[in-house]
């Protein structure tokens, strides 16, 4: 009963409003406020934008209206399939998690644009993805560099043999003649004749040997002869011739 006392009397107090030209909203419940929802992480290119692999990459991560830990670390991870993490410093600033993050291009980084992204490890939804993309030239083809044709090798010359100069024959002199040491008859007296052409080479010297034999033959048979005719002169009468 009470309950519908207190209705009636509620319907009866909106209906004298409504007669003296009010509005039914001053009736109505005030509307709940919503909370305003944090800024979103970021993640800043703030060193050069391009360069082969290797390159040195600066960004800036910043998580406005949260405040981290001076030990939490920030970690830049490339956009390649392996995730690849380039650097992962301590936080910077606490009051909004700002952090410079430098690091190099991995070496297998494709060209092209890349986005990497930013995180503060085991804080949920610290993530952003870089809002510049840093591009990445490909390195310059080498040009292939040509083989030198190599020099021939020269030939040495040979040097020429020395041709051997024959030694000069000693043109051999005559032999000399023998001299008897008997005293010389009327046959050994006379003088050696040279053979034919007067040569006197090995054949001459061989005539005149033969010569000389011969001659000294004839002197001992002539003397042998006058001996035996002495002899027999001797056995004779030495007057036999007067008779």
């Amino acid at each position: 009963m009470r309950a519908v006392l207190a209705g009636a009397i509620a319907v009866v107090a909106v209906i004298a409003v409504l007669g003296r030209g009010g509005s039914a909203a001053a009736f109505a419940p005030a509307p709940t406020p919503t909370a305003t929802p944090a800024p979103s992480p970021v993640l800043t290119l703030t060193g050069v934008a391009a360069g082969l692999p290797g390159a040195t990459v600066t960004y800036e991560y910043e998580w406005p209206g949260h405040t981290c830990a001076t030990t939490d670390t920030v970690t830049l991870v490339w956009d390649d399939g392996a995730k690849t993490v380039i650097t992962a410093p301590r936080v910077g600033n606490s009051a909004s998690c700002k952090t410079a993050l430098v690091g190099a291009v991995p070496s297998n980084a494709s060209p092209g644009a890349h986005f990497p992204t930013a995180s503060v490890q085991t804080r949920d939804s610290s993530g952003a993805t870089a809002s510049s993309a840093f591009t990445v030239v490909a390195p310059p083809t080498a040009t292939p560099t040509a083989t030198p044709t190599p020099s021939p090798t020269p030939t040495p010359t040979p040097a020429p043999t020395p041709t051997d100069t024959p030694a000069p024959t000693d043109t051999p002199t005559g032999a000399a003649t023998p001299t008897s040491t008997t005293t010389p008859g009327v046959a050994d007296v006379l003088p050696l004749t040279p053979t034919s052409g007067g040569t006197s080479g090995p054949g001459g010297m061989a005539v005149a040997a033969v010569v000389v034999v011969l001659l000294v033959a004839v002197a001992v048979g002539a003397t042998a002869l006058l001996r035996r005719r002495r002899e027999r002169l001797r056995g004779q009468d030495p007057f036999e011739f007067l008779r």
